[in-house]
């Protein structure tokens, strides 16, 4: 039994204490006064921190803490965009307006943006984030209901990225990357923050979040050592502050009822939260500080110990099931001077009323960041961290040597004198055959590669020139495809095949303008039946008999990759995946590297 002591103030300043006595587990609905609403309405009361806002408070707006700075918070809105659209416009405004009285740096969002995921529901959250454009950065996370339905979860279909498109965030100061294997997807991403001298990163997580989501989470943390990590999903802790159980771990654990629009492990395994999500990711992570998390109408703090020993604060946040869905509160997360001290206060614009219950107000102490746990990060964490525009040149007073890259894959390369140059352009398949070309290509050229995942075409127009750069270059292998026949939440593939055709001819052209020889890649293939991550493509053949015939007409060298994996592709390529293992990348490795040197000067393919 948990007994609760509840404070309620009317308008007219009459205080009502009520005491309930309930089960951990069991909740009662019980009709109490609400500020400004008649007696007949209904509040529901459930266990130890699942209280109004409303039940203890002060007039007025939060202390702003001088010389520190906050985060805003904003959980579940789904009813707002649903019912209350007012209210979310009053919840982005007023952090627009205070933004310099609290140094407000980041805003973030915990889920359920929406409630049904209607077309109209998200036009109010695009509308009202739409007051934090061009002011500050914020990040928006989706949530069960911002899917739509249990198949689109399974799936991890959204309408999210259609509304808060990645090119949107990446016009923001703060961005850093996507997830490496959806690059032109919103829904998981990271973003870095310097304040005081201590560096921060918010990694923003799906619903359910898949296994591989958490490896390239885990890549990106372990790339961004010196950052104090806050990570922000949608289910993470339950009502009795455990961690949920509803992914890989539910059988083993033996749960009963697995998580709203998730279902059970034996058909999903790679759908994680709570306590999949700790064990995969948060317990291994010695810069991990803080996991964020809204879903169930309830507050609450706990903190564990990850494996180096950090101390890891554990926050859900949500009053959905609050008057008038949630009646505007939010939380500020204020950064005291001192650099580790996080004062945490609710506040609602709409009521403009200070929660003041002991639950709510408490401060947390983030250590500095734990040396990292775990092996070197992946290959494929490069996409992740480079999908961004490169970061701000050093100034020109500064000798400091150029910070490397997460992965020496992307890493800019010395060039050996008097070798020819070569640039590799391609997406993550590519990623993967880099070093091995490097390696078998040392002494005959310099292997450059595009700092980055190329992704489709229409990313190859936007940033050839960036690319090319000034210098000559005298082989370029390149390929685009698998993200260009890739299809959308909105049923369309991400680049059409007339569109694909027009971007190919137009990027030939400005790579041949730099008298270079050129060698195409054909797309590699992609698995019949259901991926990890669940996506779903066009035919690759079709796209390849479109490059094949822009290659044609310009007289472009074909290296075949497609004909050369495909008799071993069982063994070389990963399970229900575009990608390879290390012996696949090695192989199509191999066909590069002999495809280039043929193109080189005689003097140079010993």
């Amino acid at each position: 039994m948990r007994c609760l002591s509840l404070s309620f103030v009317s308008s007219s300043c009459v205080a009502a204490l009520l005491a309930v006595a309930i089960e951990s587990n069991a909740s009662a609905q019980l009709p109490v006064p609400i500020p400004g609403k008649a007696l007949k309405e209904v509040v529901k009361i459930v266990p130890l921190g699942l209280l109004p806002a409303s039940t203890s408070t002060t007039p007025g707006e939060p202390a702003p803490i001088e010389g520190g700075f906050t985060i805003m918070v904003m959980p579940d809105t789904q009813y707002y965009s649903q019912q209350y659209p007012d209210t979310f416009h009053k919840q982005t405004q007023w952090i627009a307006d205070t933004a310099a009285k609290y140094n407000t740096v980041f805003v973030a969002h915990l889920g359920d943006i929406t409630e049904t995921a209607a077309d109209a529901e998200w036009k109010v959250a695009q509308a009202a984030f739409a007051r934090l454009d061009g002011k500050l950065p914020y990040l928006p996370t989706p949530g069960n209901h911002d899917y739509g339905g249990r198949l689109q979860v399974q799936t991890h279909r959204s309408p999210y990225t259609n509304f808060f498109p990645v090119a949107g965030f990446q016009k923001m100061a703060t961005f850093g990357g996507t997830y490496d294997k959806e690059p032109e997807k919103s829904d998981n991403q990271y973003h870095r923050v310097t304040v005081g001298g201590r560096k921060w990163m918010v990694i923003a997580l799906e619903y359910a979040p898949r296994t591989d989501v958490l490896r390239w989470a885990g890549d990106v943390c372990r790339a961004n050592p010196e950052h104090s990590v806050i990570i922000t999903t949608h289910a993470y802790l339950d009502p009795r502050t455990n961690r949920r159980f509803p992914g890989a771990l539910a059988e083993a654990k033996k749960e009963k009822k697995p998580d709203e629009g998730v279902k059970p492990a034996k058909e999903r395994p790679d759908l994680n939260q709570g306590e999949d999500m700790w064990q995969k990711l948060v317990s291994k992570h010695g810069n991990i500080a803080l996991v964020l998390c809204g879903h169930a109408s309830y507050t609450a703090h706990v903190t564990s110990t990850g494996e180096a020993g950090n101390t890891v604060h554990e926050v859900v946040v949500d009053y959905q099931r609050d008057v008038n869905g949630g009646d505007g509160w939010m939380r500020l997360l204020q950064f005291l001077p001192d650099g580790k001290t996080v004062r945490t206060r609710d506040y609602s614009p709409t009521l403009n009323l200070t929660c003041t219950m002991s639950d709510r107000c408490y401060d947390m102490v983030f250590e500095l960041p734990k040396a990292p746990t775990g092996s070197a990060v992946s290959v494929l964490a490069a996409a992740a961290l480079q999908v961004t525009a490169a970061a701000p040149a050093a100034p020109a007073s500064t000798k400091e040597k150029p910070k490397a890259s997460a992965n020496p894959v992307m890493d800019p390369i010395k060039d050996v004198p008097g070798l020819p140059r070569v640039l590799l352009i391609g997406d993550s398949i590519s990623i993967g055959y880099t070093m091995p070309v490097r390696k078998l290509l040392e002494g005959k050229a310099n292997v450059h590669r595009i700092p980055t995942n190329g992704g489709p075409t229409k990313n190859g127009i936007a940033n050839i020139d960036k690319w090319l750069g000034n210098g000559k270059w005298d082989v370029i292998h390149f390929n685009w495809g698998i993200h260009d026949l890739k299809y959308m939440p909105d049923g369309k593939r991400q680049v059409e095949p007339e569109d694909y055709e027009k971007n190919l001819r137009a990027l030939v052209k400005k790579m041949k303008s730099k008298g270079t020889k050129l060698i195409w890649a054909t797309t590699t293939p992609i698995p019949d039946g259901e991926l990890n991550p669940p996506r779903r493509f066009g035919q690759v053949k079709e796209y390849n008999e479109i490059a094949a015939r822009v290659m044609q007409d310009e007289g472009v060298v074909v290296d075949d990759l497609n004909a050369w994996i495909t008799p071993d592709l069982a063994k070389l390529q990963n399970p229900k995946d575009v990608h390879y293992n290390a012996a696949g990348s090695d192989r199509l490795g191999e066909k590069v590297a002999e495809e280039i040197t043929k193109a080189l000067p005689a003097s140079n393919r010993r």
